[in-house]
């Protein structure tokens, strides 16, 4: 029959009802019952066709769903799953569009961009979705709409919308109660939840309740484990460490129980035991408990486990000041990563590397600081110095080219950095020698990279770059380092001359190559090798009359860098409670137009944080760090007096670098006369999450006036316009929304214009989107709403629109801290590129701008710096148009009408 049904499909003729349930039949048999999901794929697709041609459009759709179901349990890639749901999309028309295909159908996509990490999408077609199912009454047996509602839940935490998720998560649970669903999915998101948010107060009545504690010890395992570990971690935070020893309890019982123990071993177990003991500094039961579930049997088994398990154990062996059986069991975690483990000369060769490795390094450093404390030893405080540079390598490492910094923590980070940055200023106070004040201001700056690797990474650059660069290049590359790696580890085992004298050949041959690289494909070398220049070089080759000032900010401390030709100056600053307070209250009130206490705050800053450091005989360029990165420097106040007193902007020339290894050195031909493209999609038009912007038209207008621009207005400002025109345009003015997302910074966006049929994807441009473009542009300036910084965030360094931008080759960006009133931000706008015009320096340019504001400011309230002093300049200076080109022109026309005019003479006399 499915050979006769087949047959008929696909020479065209009619099919009878009988044959299409008939290939139904075996298409729900070969999914359900035999699992051959490839196949039921192949016969659902088919089916998609027969209901196709015969205008079956709702059979075809309900297909569409089973067929991606199909790929799914087959393990396609997602992608392909998801676009057998988007083929379907045009089965929808006027007659099902309201029905329980289509909403299944939505549904489906939901769920799909969920899978992808596309929530904004994901929530789209949730939300359309569940406006069917409401509108045509759903049933008990919606297990769809539930799904939906906990999807939707699942969306807003990772869009980091709790209250919303809150809500989702509440009606998912609301229903499942009233059908009798199966409710551990919708459980174990809602303990997330709390505890992402720290809702311990939440967690607990949660837990108190009857119904949900019942829910829970039902649960399947895997969905126990995950809610045991959320409340253990809350109580743990909380200090409540007997309620979360009760709970670890209640989970090693449940494991025992089950018949998973495989997965969970018994030293696992005991990992969260020894972490409670250690909280309670009960060192000697951590180190017992360990000791008792070790075997050779699941080291084997689990080296990783292992490993971790020998940490825990040297750990509790430091707190207990011994150092003999520390250092025993820190040699035996090292095993599990390296060839030669640690050893009097700290040399590392790294096999495997993962986000444990920094916890043992951390470990490794601490055990030497304490001995360095006894001893005060010149050699141990190079040890140490030499165990937290290469956690920064790993650091760098992982942002490079694995997902394991996800799971490093900004105590990590900190902690790792600020025990490093410290042991340097110590040794700078002994000596006092340029070639410390270097090392650890290019170990400063470098943890900014580690921003723009990780986001790189994360918007997996590596297959764009493997499509752009020819196949020999990267075999040549694998082929080199492979050799390379090779001859390390022989001359580990045996050093032998010449072998040594093959490694320096091939290191020379290396070089070469990337050399070679470096000129030809700067994106990709920056991507796999990072800056190799140190900060000296980039100094000496772009700042060298320049003041650099850069911050690096701790737990507790803040170290400041300063250097100016042969000034260098290396201080430890107390990050004290009440300097994070003023900084916390005067970005407040800088960012509120309401609030005119700022100059207290700002005077205090100033005093503890800029004074020593700012000078007024040459530009000041600040890299600033964490929480200092939304303070507008130049609206501190310089005075106790407030009347008498100033703005820095009117003293000092102030530039901010996202880091100075970053700064682009790409040369842009100038010229007289600049191509500028022009966007400003929010002028007449906006929608429920952006409003219209009315002077962002007089702003355009104006910039077009002075320089040749392509200007795009509402619905002509697409996304797609603005990646196609971009790339070869000198300046690119962007007056339109944006949207920093402070949790999640690759999440950022800036909007376009859209419709009401747009999917959200195609209405902003990314973070991650933003890297891929690629610019050649002078100048790239955000004139829109919260735009500007991102968070430190997991250790991952300065994340925002700039270094973006930068990457993708902007020589120098323009953006704005806080949401900058639609009015005043046009105002300074027209005024900062009249003065571009003029052939300002672009800081300058920005710096005449506000001060024209200032000056021409006739309402005092609108002088508060909420008005004028959130857009920020980072990157290159130079001007957008030299007018030096114009004086050489006067000079050669002169010189050439002259000639003539003398040859013309010369004739005349002759006559």
């Amino acid at each position: 029959m499915l050979i006769v049904v087949l047959s008929n499909a696909f020479n065209g003729s009619v099919c009878a009802q009988e044959d299409y349930e008939e290939l139904n039949k075996q298409a729900y048999n070969l999914y359900h019952n035999e699992k051959n999901y490839a196949e039921a794929k192949k016969l659902y697709l088919k089916c998609i066709e027969l209901y196709k041609s015969e205008g079956k459009l709702k059979d075809a759709i309900l297909d569409s769903y089973n067929a991606y179901r199909s790929s799914t349990a087959n393990m396609d890639p997602l992608d392909e799953a998801k676009n057998i749901l988007l083929d379907a999309l045009q089965f929808i028309d006027d007659d099902n569009k309201n029905s329980r295909e289509v909403a299944t159908l939505y549904s489906g996509l939901g769920v799909v961009y969920n899978r992808i990490y596309q929530y904004e999408n994901s929530q789209y077609y949730l939300n359309k979705s569940i406006q069917i199912f409401k509108a045509i009454e759903v049933c008990p047996f919606e297990r769809f709409y539930y799904d939906v509602l906990v999807y939707r839940g699942i969306n807003q935490i990772e869009l980091y919308n709790y209250e919303e998720a809150k809500v989702a998560l509440k009606e998912a649970l609301n229903f499942a109660q009233i059908y009798d669903l199966d409710k551990s999915h919708v459980m174990t998101n809602i303990t997330r939840l709390y505890s992402e948010t720290k809702d311990y107060s939440g967690l607990n009545m949660f837990l108190k309740d009857h119904n949900n504690a019942v829910i829970i010890e039902n649960a399947p395992l895997f969905i126990y484990f995950d809610i045991y570990n959320d409340i253990i971690k809350a109580n743990r935070d909380q200090g409540k460490l007997q309620e979360a020893l009760k709970y670890q309890k209640q989970l090693a019982q449940r494991i025992n129980a089950s018949s998973y123990k495989i997965h969970f071993s018994e030293r696992y177990t005991a990992m969260g035991f020894a972490a409670i003991y250690q909280d309670m500094d009960e060192h000697k039961k951590a180190i017992n408990i360990l000791k008792q579930n070790d075997d050779a049997e699941t080291r084997k088994l689990k080296p990783s486990e292992a490993s971790m398990c020998d940490l825990m154990i040297a750990e509790s062996y430091l707190e207990l000041n011994d150092f003999s059986n520390a250092s025993d069991y820190l040699k035996k975690s090292f095993r599990f990563n390296s060839d030669t483990f640690y050893s009097q000369d700290l040399k590392f060769n790294f096999k495997k590397m993962d986000v444990n490795l920094l916890e043992k390094l951390a470990v490794l450093g601490e055990f030497y600081k304490r001995q360095q404390v006894k001893a005060n030893n010149q050699k141990l405080r190079e040890k140490i110095i030499k165990v937290y540079k290469t956690a920064h390598k790993a650091l760098l490492e992982f942002s490079r080219s694995s997902d394991e910094d996800r799971f490093i923590t900004e105590t990590n980070y900190k902690y790792i950095y600020g025990n490093l940055l410290d042991s340097y200023w110590e040794q700078w106070n002994l000596t006092k020698t340029e070639a410390i004040f270097y090392d650890a201001l290019n170990i400063t700056d470098e943890s900014k990279l580690v921003a723009i690797a990780s986001e790189l990474k994360s918007v997996r650059l590596d297959q764009l770059f493997k499509e752009n660069i020819d196949v020999e290049i990267l075999e040549k590359e694998i082929k080199l380092t492979a050799e390379i790696d090779s001859l390390k580890r022989l001359i580990d085992l045996s050093d032998s001359k010449k072998t040594s004298e093959i490694l320096k050949s091939r290191q020379k041959e290396f070089q070469v190559f990337k050399d070679k690289l470096e000129a030809e494909q700067p994106k990709y070398f920056l991507h796999k090798y990072g800056e190799e220049f140190s900060v000296k070089d980039k100094i000496n080759k772009l700042h060298k009359n320049h003041n650099i000032i850069e911050y690096f900010v701790g737990d507790s401390t803040i170290f400041v860098f300063k250097a100016y030709k042969d000034q260098l100056i290396f201080d430890k600053l107390p990050l004290s409670k009440i300097l994070k307070k003023n900084i916390s209250k005067f970005i407040l009130n800088v960012g509120s137009y309401t609030n005119d206490n700022y100059k207290t705050e700002g005077r205090f800053i100033y005093e503890k944080l800029f004074k020593k450091y700012l000078i007024t005989e040459s530009k000041n360029i600040i890299v600033l760090d964490d929480l200092l990165q939304k303070i507008p420097v130049e609206a501190l106040w310089t005075s106790n007096d407030d009347t008498s007193g100033q703005f820095l902007i009117n003293t000092f020339d102030i530039l901010r670098s996202n880091s100075i290894k970053q700064e682009n050195e790409h040369l842009i031909k100038h010229s007289n006369k600049q191509q500028s493209l022009i966007f400003a999609p929010f002028v007449n038009s906006g929608n429920s999450i952006n409003g219209k912007l009315p002077s962002s038209l007089k702003e355009v207008e104006y910039i077009s006036s002075l320089f040749k621009s392509v200007i795009y207005i509402d619905d002509e400002a697409s996304k797609s316009k603005f990646t196609s025109t971009i790339s070869k345009q000198k300046l690119v003015h962007l007056a339109t929304h944006s949207e920093v997302n402070s949790e999640v910074p690759s999440h950022s966006k800036i909007y376009f214009y859209s419709s009401e049929n747009n999917l959200p994807e195609d209405t902003y441009l990314t973070l991650e989107e933003l890297y891929k473009l690629s610019l050649n542009a002078h100048l790239v300036t955000l004139s829109s709403c919260e735009t500007g910084i991102g968070k430190e965030l997991k250790g991952r360094g300065v994340m925002s629109f700039s270094n973006a931008l930068t990457f993708a080759g902007a020589k120098s960006t323009v953006m704005s801290l806080w949401k900058v009133p639609d009015e005043n931000s046009s105002r300074i706008m027209m005024s900062f590129y009249e003065s571009l015009y003029q052939g300002l320096d672009k800081d300058k340019a920005l710096k005449a701008a506000k001060l024209n504001y200032l000056n021409t400011t006739e309402d005092n309230d609108l002088a508060h710096p909420y008005y004028w002093a959130g857009f920020v300049l980072s990157g290159d200076t130079e001007p957008i148009i030299n007018n030096s080109l114009n004086y050489l022109w006067y000079v050669t026309f002169a010189v050439l009408f002259a000639i003539i005019l003398m040859i013309l003479l010369k004739r005349f006399k002759k006559l």
